[in-house]
């Protein structure tokens, strides 16, 4: 190869090399990398706050979650997310929370937000295709206040009126796997659109329950008419 060529190739491969961004290197940064973690603090300047910057630029953290807790006004979060961007800018961070719409939200209306009804709510009074305005409108709230991951939508199915975590607060778009489908795809298209990422939650059969057991097994009987093999399940 003419010594031209050579060159060319190796500029190419230095500059491809400065323009990609570093990677987790050991196996405890592609470990943490995995972890998102919740804090104390609702301010840029809180020791907590300070302290996840270093775990986040040191690799040892893939994210951070917010709770209501974390929300003391808009200014306050926009400053903490930019601080945990800035901590990581060749691993940026997830900066995450729920914010489904009706009481699981962390952004309330008290901060400036501007709220969503909750799905059984808004299957009630918009199409699937109406509700992708409501949901542009989420989105891009949450991105504006320096979000990227938001766990929404529930995807779980309200079959079992007495379940306590889901039908209970209206938190199913409905019975049918399909109506779910329908309401969710509006959910995730509004935030891909806004740039963010999403998260199906929760988990096979938690309509189901008929009552709130996080920290053990719980049996899944379903409803009558309807055998264990016929359950839909939304993916």
């Amino acid at each position: 190869m003419p010594l031209a060529a050579k060159s060319l190739v190796v500029a190419f491969m230095v500059a491809t090399l400065l323009a990609t961004p570093a990677l987790a290197q050991s196996l405890e940064q592609m470990a943490g990398q995995m972890i998102v973690v919740g804090f104390s603090g609702d301010d840029a300047t809180d020791k907590s706050v300070l302290a996840l910057q270093k775990e986040l630029a040191a690799g040892d953290l893939g994210g951070v979650m917010f709770l209501k807790t974390n929300v003391k006004n808009k200014a306050s979060v926009i400053a903490m997310n930019a601080a945990f961007r800035d901590a990581a800018p060749d691993l940026p961070p997830f900066i995450t929370l729920d914010q489904e719409g009706g009481l699981v939200e962390r952004l309330t209306r008290d901060v400036g937000f501007k709220e969503v009804p909750n799905a059984a709510t808004i299957a009630a009074e918009y199409t699937p295709e109406q509700s992708r305005a409501v949901y542009d409108g989420l989105a891009e709230g949450v991105k504006a206040w320096g979000f990227n991951v938001n766990f929404a939508p529930v995807v779980d199915l309200g079959i079992n009126p007495n379940n306590q975590v889901i039908a209970k607060f209206g938190r199913a778009y409905g019975k049918s796997g399909s109506v779910v489908a329908a309401y969710a795809g509006a959910v995730i298209a509004a935030h891909h659109a806004a740039g963010l990422v999403t998260s199906l939650k929760h988990f096979p059969g938690h309509g189901f329950l008929n009552r709130r057991q996080p920290r053990r097994a719980s049996s899944i009987s379903p409803a009558p008419g309807r055998t264990p093999s016929s359950i839909p399940i939304v993916t």
